[in-house]
């Protein structure tokens, strides 16, 4: 890795070290920056226009073109973002690549159809590896690898958790089911945790060791760790995720050194109980459309998180405004900027504000 990627992996190699609160890493992603891509340098063609069956390399290529952009175009700022790319191709392949479902592509994401349409289904379902999205997976991961000049990570798939997965499985029939069916909901949970589980087995040989640790989403968290989504959890009460989520997410965690888990907005009233989770390395909470934002509220969260590093995204303005609530926790603000000047001015105010 360059000497860039180091120091910023250092500065969370002391975050983790350090329990203690009022400690802000901030990073600014390509996602929160707004990079502009729309030249003839990229190829900007949305997910439904690619041939990914015989473009997948390409498709890697671009994306591997792109982070190094956004990292050149970024030299020059205080950043811990750190660069990375994960195969992935909208969530419709998150279940597919493990059963062979047909996969409808929209511009940006993907759907999928439900293969479990009766318990009878479930009698001989397994991890089939014979399908086209497991081998472009392990494709597009190969041309990552083949093509790192150890200026960017490799995360692994963005795992779907087992109750995510077990809806991509079912359907919304799932919501049905924990009451009318519980049994053979906690048997597909089981099969989807060991597909999870036995998939990033066979991803985790392309993920080079981070100086003891992994790097997920633009970040560096200790140790083996593995992306989880828990987006079904927050349509679900507390109790239905102890009960159907947390045993089989508990599993993945205990599989792979922990975790790094995404959930929503939408999902406060399980965000307290998906942190109960133990060896839980950070857990993120999303701003989203017709939510409140997890800035708005954030000593809530952050009292919530207990002393499990927190992730969300802000504006830079937020930072400002609430600055002496952010360091009431130990956090990772992804922050939205307008442009470098901007991104610098809001770096500089953290780490003049913070043990940063």
């Amino acid at each position: 890795m360059n000497g860039r990627i180091e120091k910023a992996i250092n500065r969370y190699i002391e975050f983790y070290k350090d329990n203690s609160p009022g400690q802000i890493i901030p990073i600014i992603s390509p996602y929160a920056f707004n990079m502009d891509y729309d030249n003839d340098e990229f190829d900007n063609r949305t997910y439904d226009q690619w041939d990914f069956a015989n473009e997948i390399e390409n498709f890697a290529l671009d994306r591997i073109k792109r982070i190094r952009h956004f990292m050149k175009e970024t030299e020059k700022m205080d950043n811990y973002y750190l660069p990375f790319i994960a195969p992935e191709f909208g969530t419709g392949v998150n279940s597919a690549f493990a059963s062979a479902m047909e996969v409808t592509f929209g511009k940006n994401t993907s759907w999928a159809d439900h293969p479990v349409k009766d318990w009878e289904d479930l009698n001989g379902f397994a991890f089939n590896k014979n399908t086209i999205w497991y081998e472009l997976i392990q494709k597009y991961t190969e041309t990552l690898y083949k093509y790192n000049e150890g200026d960017y990570f490799i995360q692994t798939f963005s795992h779907f958790s087992p109750l995510d997965m077990a809806n991509g499985f079912r359907g919304s029939d799932l919501f049905y089911d924990f009451y009318d069916y519980p049994l053979e909901v906690k048997k597909l949970l089981e099969i989807c945790t060991e597909i999870i589980i036995e998939f990033e087995k066979g991803q985790r040989k392309y993920v080079a060791d981070a100086k003891g640790g992994t790097v997920i989403w633009g970040v560096w968290v200790p140790g083996k760790s593995i992306f989880l989504s828990e987006d079904i959890a927050d349509l679900c009460s507390p109790q239905i995720y102890e009960e159907f989520g947390m045993p089989y997410s508990q599993k993945v965690l205990d599989a792979n050194d922990g975790a790094y888990i995404h959930h929503h907005a939408k999902g406060y009233h399980v965000h307290k109980k998906i942190a109960e989770l133990d060896n839980l390395k950070c857990l993120q909470i999303s701003w989203d459309p017709n939510a409140e934002r997890p800035i708005d509220r954030i000593e809530n969260v952050i009292a919530m998180n207990g002393n499990i590093p927190l992730m969300t995204r802000c504006t830079a303005s937020d930072v400002y405004n609430k600055i002496d609530s952010l360091k009431k926790g130990r956090i990772i603000l992804n922050i939205d900027v307008s442009g470098i000047e901007e991104a610098k001015e809001v770096l500089d105010f953290i780490s003049s504000n913070t043990q940063t």
